[in-house]
């Protein structure tokens, strides 16, 4: 007579918590509205959150940089790109950089690069992030843009998304 193998069930929740001694998980801390302006704050420094409440909460602010920054960005780039030929690669960067700014406030329904809309009336950090992030693949050549655009055009693109998430320099400098 041939051995059968034992038959196995599968642990419940309860008995796997209960052999690992984990209890139930919390829901993350949501942030104040005095969190989340000290939290902005800090960014804006160039620091990074301090535990898991503030870098959930990161995800849900959006655009980081102060509005007064982005209106400023905004008006130094009408200043100085308008003077350049349509064509020319200096007004293409510039017009990734209000395009950006434009998707990032919510004026444009779709992601400059991606034509992706995001789940929710303005883009979370994440959209602005997996936008920055599609702008790099394109410009290296391993993903193609929603439509056609130029190098120049996607580089705007993608340094105002990581500026605005205080992930890299000023776009306009």
């Amino acid at each position: 007579m041939s051995e059968q193998p034992p038959r196995y069930r599968m642990m419940t929740l309860a008995e796997i918590r209960a052999r690992h001694q984990s209890p139930d998980p919390q829901p993350p801390r949501r942030l104040t509205g005095a969190e989340l302006e000290d939290l902005r704050a800090r960014l804006n420094r160039g620091e990074h959150p301090r535990g898991e409440a503030e870098h959930n909460a990161r995800y849900e602010l959006g655009v980081i940089r102060y509005v007064e920054a982005v209106d400023d960005l905004l008006g130094r780039v009408h200043a100085e790109a308008l003077d350049a030929a349509p064509d020319s690669t200096s007004r293409q960067y510039a017009a990734g950089i209000l395009d950006a700014i434009a998707w990032a406030r919510g004026e444009l329904p779709t992601g400059p690069v991606t034509g992706r809309r995001p789940d929710t009336a303005l883009p979370g950090t994440q959209n602005l992030e997996g936008e920055a992030a599609a702008a790099a693949r394109v410009l290296r050549g391993q993903q193609r843009a929603a439509r056609e655009l130029s190098t120049s055009y996607i580089s705007g693109v993608e340094a105002t998304l990581l500026w605005t998430l205080c992930s890299a320099p000023d776009p306009w400098t």
